[in-house]
């Protein structure tokens, strides 16, 4: 499935499926990002001769084709899909999803470890600028917990809802610790010393 030579950043095209013409955009995306998750299995140092892949071999030269194929042509694709996505009015991928993806595509590609740092550096400034580590655990966490789009914050105690279920169970149970507050009302530990502190009466 992999093609490097296609400039438009597929690794294939709707003209294969008969009848999907009309869903060349979503299909160049599930080929785009089939391949991008292929080309990061490459730990394995005999898989691909099991599995008869070349394509999830590990990487031995730093010119390699696939390791270009992550650089820059995913890269620009992510680019365009936001793009193309704000122009039609619809939602393309979170901010910190796509940035996460060109970070771990670029991350991966060896000897590029400062090309992250320095993509990092340029889309925020005014931020302290991580170590090749934090990349790597971007890596990981993007395997993992797929998506990488930012939390919600958690509820803070300031309201008279909150309160009144603090109190409560507090009422209930003057021992009740302050995790277990916590936890039941939806607040965050900060959150809870600061509801504490500023009803100390209580």
């Amino acid at each position: 499935m992999f093609r490097m030579n296609d400039s438009s950043g597929s690794s294939g095209s709707s003209a294969e499926y008969e009848g999907f013409e009309d869903a060349s955009s979503t299909i160049s995306f599930m080929e785009n990002m089939y391949t991008f998750f292929q080309l990061h299995n490459v730990s394995s140092r005999s898989q691909y001769i099991r599995s008869l892949d070349s394509h999830i071999a590990p990487y031995v030269n730093v010119s390699d084709e696939r390791l270009q194929w992550l650089k820059e042509t995913f890269t620009k694709y992510i680019d365009e899909v936001q793009i193309v996505s704000a122009n039609v009015g619809l939602q393309g991928f979170s901010k910190e999803t796509a940035h996460a993806l060109q970070f771990t595509a670029i991350r991966e590609c060896r000897k590029n470890a400062v090309a992250a740092v320095n993509l990092y550096a340029q889309r925020y400034p005014g931020r302290r600028t991580p170590t090749d580590k934090i990349f790597k655990r971007l890596e990981m966490c993007l395997r993992f917990n797929w998506p990488s789009d930012k939390r919600r914050g958690v509820r803070r105690a300031t309201d008279i809802d909150h309160e009144m279920e603090v109190l409560e169970m507090v009422t209930e149970n003057p021992h009740v610790g302050q995790k277990t507050i916590a936890r039941q009302v939806g607040i965050n530990i900060h959150n809870n010393h600061y509801w504490a502190t500023e009803n100390s009466r209580v």
